[in-house]
């Protein structure tokens, strides 16, 4: 096997690994959960009264659990993170393998298509060559090591251009796609306005005002759990307030032995 085919199947490796990463840290740290908590609901085999029955155990354990998972959303986002510094890094890796020239490899092949007969120059043959020099040794008439050039057929670089610009055309809109992905992480956590008009948009059939109730409801709860949480220190802070007085007041209390003795 040549080095350079020992190489390229390095990468492949590498490069399925990385991509396979953000996937398996997701599914390390969910652990089916998600599947646990959905009880089988989106078979919808069940009969009603179990459906009513496992959707009331999920809201009430959504309810009893709010604000509680937060950490989970926190690994959800930091796999999709990964997922797009993964996929810019696969095109520098492979900018890297290939001397520079694949950053600009699917514009170069676009411009090609566009140029004239006359002055265009193919970059996947430039990149891929599907003709070479080539040197053979054999023996000759005499018994002796004979040198032979030759241009050689390399029919395996005709495949190898084309896959690799589907990969450049694939790696840009994965690019594309995660980035607009993050933005819209983004826009739903700080925004709650957007929350609800996604609701509306979603859940057409839902009506307007139970969807208001919600909004109004989180907003209401997340003040009440802050209003809570400062509560909470406020009586902690109290506590040890107290706590160092009655420390003090025993100290500045005499002692009865010290004096009779005195």
């Amino acid at each position: 096997m040549s080095p350079w085919r020992r190489i390229a199947q390095r990468n492949a490796t590498l490069q399925a690994i990385l991509f396979y990463t953000p996937r398996w840290l997701w599914k390390s740290w969910e652990g089916g959960k998600i599947h646990a908590l959905m009880m089988d609901l989106d078979i919808g085999i069940c009969s009603e009264i179990e459906k009513k029955q496992k959707k009331k155990l999920l809201l009430d354990y959504l309810w009893d659990n709010l604000r509680y998972h937060n950490w989970w959303a926190y690994r959800y986002y930091v796999c999709e993170f990964l997922s797009l510094c993964n996929v810019i890094g696969q095109m520098f890796l492979m900018n890297r393998f290939f001397d520079g020239e694949f950053m600009t490899f699917g514009l170069d092949v676009i411009t090609h298509m566009e140029a004239d007969q006359e002055d265009r120059m193919d970059p996947m043959i430039y990149i891929f060559p599907r003709m070479t020099k080539c040197t053979f040794y054999k023996y000759g008439v005499s018994g002796e090591v004979e040198r032979h050039d030759a241009i050689c057929i390399l029919p395996l670089n005709v495949v190898n251009e084309k896959i690799y610009i589907f990969l450049w055309f694939w790696f840009i809109i994965l690019t594309i796609l995660t980035t607009l992905t993050i933005f819209y992480r983004i826009i739903i956590i700080f925004s709650p306005r957007m929350r609800v008009y996604l609701l509306r948009l979603r859940f057409r059939l839902v009506r307007r005002d139970a969807i208001e109730i919600i909004h109004r409801f989180e907003r209401n709860k997340r003040r009440a759990v802050v209003e809570v949480e400062r509560k909470g220190k406020k009586r902690r802070q109290r506590t040890v307030d107290e706590d160092e007085d009655e420390g003090d007041d025993e100290n500045e209390q005499p002692n009865p032995g010290r004096c009779d003795a005195e």
